[in-house]
């Protein structure tokens, strides 16, 4: 996979006009006539309370990206270097840097393992928090997401269109599902697993029993990423400025 504020600021200004070597009286603008407010004016920004406080600086490598906290540590991917590290949040410090296959690029945690998607080089790592050990499964071309659950690990294969289900008692995949050109955003909800293409504008329902879509919408735009709440499935469409709200049946 992390919103923002208005603040608005009045600025006003007295004009003072001299005439025959008096002043004349000031003017106070009308409050219709005072400029407009922007949020990036000092005076605007200093109304906005303060929204933390940096309490550490941690360095890491180059390009770092994706990131999840997961087994009482934080997980750092870096997609140029092709490795992951493990910061201690007690001690503010990367206590290992580990290996992965080219490109890490997306995080699943599930089956007490941190997952990773590696892009360029069509691979999961599969690491053990207990060792930081890695374990690598050949997925489909260019995996750019993944996520755990249903029994399963399923990586999102950006460039063939499909999903490759990995069993996580053997580390291998057990299943290759057809799922749309160009899919990008997946979402495990109600025994089903959700993807959505953003070149073909689908959104597919995947049934993990018979590891094939059951069902689908057009949804006539470009979906981008998906989240379920308050009973509805929610679409973030790109093409067009707006979030779709699905009920599902």
């Amino acid at each position: 996979m992390i919103s923002r504020g208005v603040a608005l600021a009045v600025a006003g200004s007295i004009a003072l006009a001299a005439c025959g070597g008096s002043k004349a009286a000031p003017v106070v603008p009308s409050p219709s006539s005072l400029p407009p407010a922007t949020s990036a004016s000092p005076s605007a920004v200093a109304l906005l309370p303060a929204a933390g406080k940096i309490v550490g600086a941690i360095p890491v490598d180059n390009q770092a990206d994706p990131l999840v906290f997961a087994f009482g540590s934080l997980w750092v991917g870096h997609y140029q270097a092709s490795v992951v590290e493990r910061i201690d949040p007690a001690r503010n410090k990367v206590v290992a840097r580990i290996p992965t296959d080219e490109s890490p690029i997306d995080f699943a945690i599930g089956f007490g393992s941190v997952w990773v998607a590696n892009y360029s080089s069509n691979t999961v790592s599969r690491i053990d928090p207990a060792t930081n050990h890695v374990a690598t499964i050949q997925v489909g071309l260019q995996p750019e997401g993944i996520v755990a659950g249903d029994a399963a690990v399923w990586a999102v294969n950006l460039v063939e269109g499909s999903l490759s289900r990995i069993d996580p008692k053997t580390n291998r995949v057990v299943a290759t599902i057809p799922a749309g050109q160009g899919i990008d955003g997946v979402l495990i909800h109600g025994g089903a697993v959700w993807v959505e293409s953003d070149r073909d504008h689908i959104l597919r329902q995947v049934d993990p029993a018979g590891n094939a879509v059951v069902a689908s919408l057009d949804l006539g735009t470009e979906p981008r990423n998906l989240a379920f709440g308050a009973g509805s499935l929610w679409v973030a469409d790109f093409g067009g400025d707006q979030v779709l709200r699905i009920a599902l049946r």
